[in-house]
């Protein structure tokens, strides 16, 4: 019984590689399959053709010359199968549907829900509005994630606490699993975000980064070698001391301080002037942004030293300038003084539909099984 287990687990694991490498450099041939795993060609064959008949994989053609056997291209089929992401972690609720190449096939923002009894009263007629509006078949959508602020127990589907949302030990993945059909996975927002980026945007492909976000939340997510990382308790990535610099506190600030400037503004006009200000050196706006841009970067700094990432991905306001972008790197460079050199950092590619794409691909993440690849 165990030496079944263990084959089956086997079979399931060298299938995952497949579709990874099919993912990732499709077209393909199987010769080139089993020479980049090291499998068999009767075990890269018999694996793809039952991925055929599963929908999952397609041929698309055939290469070769006159001479000599042509071979046949196999791809992942973009259509097999879907995933939903839903983001609780904004004014909206932000909504995607992914096709399994992580792209976006549907997007939308729907009303904010907070609180157990609003999401127990509403949440499952959101998620049938959306899923009904999509033009694929309901049994093509495989997964959901759910992404939101706060310390989440994954195994086991439960928000243990969220300020954000005024929940404790509340079993969200089984209310939102019991309407939707299909399997569905929490994530804390700012993984979801990171994750995105390395699934399908600014760092795809690669293996550890760092994501910071400085909005109307203040955080980090953090992707150590292919795995999210989030500490002992379920709190890497908290950056307290920062939350002065989000986006809310900082038009706080400002419309206090100069009503006249900045009273009519809304918090995200209030702090894109500020940085326009700045930029241009007008006091007291000009020593503001540079008291801003040196903490930051020395966070940022400090990190990349501790971790050694890859990449470093920002979000927020403090990417919304290009100019003030090129700046704040500059900064950041200067003090991570890395002798191997200076790590990249990239805006956001999804920016405010980050946590749902995030939360979207980890069911696309269960399917090319990169959690097991290494």
């Amino acid at each position: 019984m165990r030496k079944n287990a263990t084959q089956q687990a086997m079979k399931e694991r060298n299938k995952a590689l497949l579709l990874h490498l099919l993912y990732d450099q499709g077209p393909i041939s199987r010769v080139e399959l089993a020479r980049l795993t090291g499998l068999s060609p009767s075990t890269v064959s018999m694996l793809i053709e039952e991925s055929i008949g599963d929908g999952f994989v397609h041929e698309i053609g055939t290469v070769g010359g006159k001479v000599g056997r042509k071979m046949k291209m196999l791809d992942i089929r973009p259509d097999c199968a879907y995933s939903i992401g839903f983001d609780l972690s904004n004014m909206a609720t932000r909504c995607v549907l992914l096709d399994v190449r992580g792209h976006i096939v549907a997007s939308d923002r729907l009303e904010r829900l907070a609180g157990e009894e609003e999401l127990k009263a509403h949440l499952p007629q959101l998620i049938e509005q959306f899923v009904s509006r999509q033009r694929v078949e309901r049994d093509s959508i495989r997964w959901m994630g759910i992404s939101l602020p706060g310390i989440i127990d994954e195994e086991n589907g439960i928000v243990r606490q969220s300020n954000y949302l005024g929940l404790k030990q509340f079993p969200l993945a089984e209310l939102a699993s019991q309407s939707a059909g299909f399997p569905v996975r929490l994530i804390n927002d700012l993984d979801a975000q990171g994750f995105a980026e390395r699934f399908s945007g600014s760092a795809k492909g690669m293996r550890t980064i760092v994501y910071m976000l400085f909005d109307f939340g203040v955080g980090a997510g953090l992707l150590i070698n292919n795995q999210i990382y989030r500490g002992a308790n379920g709190q890497a990535g908290s950056m307290g001391p920062y939350a002065s610099y989000s986006t809310g506190r900082l038009a706080e600030e400002l419309k206090g301080k100069h009503p006249d400037l900045f009273g009519g503004c809304s918090d995200e006009d209030a702090v894109r002037k500020l940085v326009e200000l700045g930029l241009k050196g007008e006091a007291p706006f000009g020593p503001m942004l540079e008291r801003l841009t040196e903490d930051i970067a020395k966070y940022c700094a400090t990190a990349l030293q501790l971790i050694n990432p890859e990449q470093l991905i920002l979000n927020g306001w403090l990417t919304r300038c290009e100019p003030y972008l090129e700046r704040l790197t500059q900064r950041i460079h200067h003090y991570e003084a890395s002798p191997s050199g200076p790590t990249p950092v990239r805006a956001s590619y999804w920016n405010e539909f980050g946590g749902a794409v995030g939360a979207a691909s980890i069911g696309l993440d269960s399917f090319f099984g990169y959690h097991q690849i290494t």
